[in-house]
């Protein structure tokens, strides 16, 4: 399989470079998307799209795989991958609730919202990981941190800034949500646009609800 660019200069879905954006990863249903949003309204008021660029509510996903640009011609074969890996595991659950900031409050670069995952995510993103590896695509160079990134900060932040998103964000209440069921995976790519990213699926991997322990 070609490999990857892991770099900062990726092609978009339909330029001369031919190659696809992609990443794998659990989408979030359009009513937990929403109440993110109204849980964290208060916050994104509070910090402007000149010092937070905000993502959309649609927009919010579980990454558990960045893939880089990737070869139409090798879509499918990622596609199998997925959905071999999936078929190997069951539906779990998923809670969400909690904001921080990665890496931390004195170098705040994400804005999160928190998951509490059961064993069966590691596992999940592990296989997933090996797949890929398996294809042709290089490790993830950061350990897997499960996370809903709702914010990107606005580099350089100066001490203002930097006391302003410590306040907001130590200052958000944000109780526990309804849990998240996962059933499948997808395959997305990822268009990067002016006004921000725009995703598409490519591909879903229902789990294995039968399958047996």
């Amino acid at each position: 399989m070609r490999p990857s660019r892991k770099n900062d200069t990726h092609g978009r879905y339909g330029t001369t470079t031919g190659m696809v954006r992609t990443f794998i990863a659990i989408d979030i249903p359009a009513d937990l998307q929403d109440a993110i949003a109204r849980q964290t309204t208060n916050l994104q008021n509070s910090l402007p799209r000149t010092l937070v660029r905000w993502v959309a509510a649609r927009n919010l996903h579980l990454t558990l795989k960045f893939l880089g640009d990737v070869h139409p011609a090798d879509i499918s074969r990622l596609c199998l991958g997925l959905a071999e890996e999936a078929g190997r595991r069951q539906p779990f659950m998923i809670s969400v609730g909690g904001v921080g900031v990665f890496p931390d409050l004195r170098r705040p670069r994400i804005v999160w919202v928190g998951l509490h995952p059961p064993t069966m995510l590691a596992a999940l993103q592990s296989g997933i990981e090996t797949m890929a590896t398996r294809l042709g695509f290089g490790p993830d160079r950061r350990d897997f941190s499960p996370h809903l990134t709702i914010g990107r900060v606005q580099p350089p932040p100066g001490m203002e800034e930097l006391a302003r998103i410590r306040a907001a964000v130590e200052g958000c209440t944000f109780g526990e949500l309804e849990t998240l069921q996962v059933t499948d995976v997808c395959l997305f790519s990822s268009d990067l646009q002016p006004g921000g990213p725009v995703y598409k699926r490519l591909y879903t991997a229902p789990l294995n609800s039968h399958r047996t322990r």
